[in-house]
């Protein structure tokens, strides 16, 4: 366990008389760690992490002839967009461009911090794209990774 400093809260005011002195020594209280400040309070109360309010669905690219995803990697600005998308990796480059359209779409609540809106870094997510056949069997991606049972399973496309 982690010792944390302490320290000592005087509730008799700040005459600097050798009584006072006495009294408030008299009068102390240890309590653990640094006194907590106001900012602390406000930071904590005011702090909010991102979250998605709406994401559009990607739009399949036409030339596509069986299922794929990306995994897009983005920052999230203090007005609640997606910025400085890119994607790590697509399992056919075809994905790429609606992937980035889809997630620049998206809308987010910013990231708070006492407060104040923050921009939001280190965000991603895996698009997906499926493609069925006409008796609705899911067609896999190139790589084989994104299939029916990872799909059922909950298994992460992304990252590797």
């Amino acid at each position: 366990m982690i010792k944390r400093p302490t320290y000592t809260l005087c509730l008799t005011p700040f005459l600097l008389t050798a009584a006072c002195v006495a009294a408030c020594a008299a009068t102390a209280q240890t309590m653990p760690g640094p006194p907590p400040t106001m900012d602390y309070f406000e930071l904590k109360q005011d702090s909010v992490d991102p979250s998605l309010v709406s994401a559009p669905s990607p739009v399949m690219p036409t030339e596509a002839t069986q299922s794929g995803y990306c995994c897009v990697d983005f920052d999230i600005s203090a007005q609640g967009k997606a910025v400085s998308i890119k994607t790590s990796y697509c399992s056919e480059d075809l994905f790429r461009t609606a992937a980035i359209t889809s997630v620049g779409e998206a809308e987010f609540t910013p990231a708070k911090v006492g407060g104040v809106r923050r921009l939001s870094q280190g965000h991603s997510f895996d698009v997906t794209f499926k493609k069925e056949d006409y008796q609705g069997v899911l067609k896999p991606s190139a790589d084989g990774r994104m299939t029916r049972a990872a799909l059922d399973a909950g298994m992460a496309l992304c990252p590797f």
